[in-house]
């Protein structure tokens, strides 16, 4: 699996160059190694050359490092790299931690031509502008207070063609935050923009009750099809919402995308 390791002082001295027309991604704090795993198994697919893990809360002062070897072994286990001789994509773990190791990471980014696009959830990127349209300062990374930039974080959702995914002409490296607790602010703040997947239908309030009545409503039809073994009673579907104007919202949705 060495061939598929990649160290940070390989990058810093020149002795490997990033390619200029590939993406890269950035994974920090990743608790479960099989979700690293199950990431780069998947690089090559969308053309990513390699996948950075950083751990911006590990204090770089530690004896152990940001990630153990175990942990490292599990993911590259997962990606089955070393069972197809043209996996190229490449691990490469920022072992000392801390907040600047993370930002020395970004501007070597930047210097290179690439832009930062954090991957989060809208609310996130709502918090941090709401933040930065007074410059106020905001619990960092490695829990000391840091200036928020005053310059908000541009973000759309994954289907907008105003998205900065669409751009391909510009190599992007793609930030995600761990697990538990997502992008810490001082990261996502130095973003050149974010994309978000939408969880909501245009602002909705139903939304979440109208899902819950299409699963009830496909429960019930499931039981009630001829052949099946059981039906359900009328007092087995007590309190089953029956909304007509929910059923036909529902089916004029139209798909959040589509493909021509």
């Amino acid at each position: 699996d060495d061939g598929h390791r990649l160290s940070w002082s390989d990058l810093e001295s020149g002795r490997y160059e990033l390619l200029p027309d590939a993406d890269v991604v950035i994974i920090d704090r990743v608790t479960y190694a099989g979700n690293v795993g199950s990431v780069l198994r998947h690089m090559p697919v969308f053309g990513a050359q390699v996948i950075f893990l950083t751990h911006s809360t590990h204090d770089p002062s530690s004896p152990y490092p940001s990630y153990p070897r175990k942990f490292v072994k599990e993911a590259m286990r997962v990606s089955m790299a070393r069972h197809y001789e043209e996996f190229s994509s490449k691990l490469c773990v920022l072992e000392s931690g801390g907040v600047d190791e993370v930002s020395k990471l970004l501007a070597f980014l930047k210097e290179r031509g690439f832009k930062l696009l954090a991957l989060e959830n809208v609310e996130a990127f709502e918090d941090i502008n709401s933040a930065s349209a007074t410059a106020s300062s905001s619990p960092g990374v490695s829990g000391v207070a840091v200036e928020v930039a005053a310059k908000p974080v541009p973000h759309h959702s994954i289907y907008e063609e105003g998205s900065i995914l669409r751009d391909v002409s510009t190599p992007m490296a793609f930030i995600f935050g761990g697990e538990v607790g997502g992008i810490p602010p001082a990261l996502l703040a130095t973003c050149d923009a974010g994309g978000y997947i939408p969880s909501r239908v245009g602002g909705n309030p139903r939304a979440s009750q109208l899902t819950a009545d299409c699963d009830q409503q496909s429960y019930k039809n499931f039981w009630s099809t001829e052949g099946n073994a059981r039906t359900l009673s009328g007092e087995q579907m007590e309190g089953t919402v029956q909304d007509d104007d929910a059923s036909s919202e529902i089916a004029s949705r139209p798909f959040l995308r589509t493909h021509s």
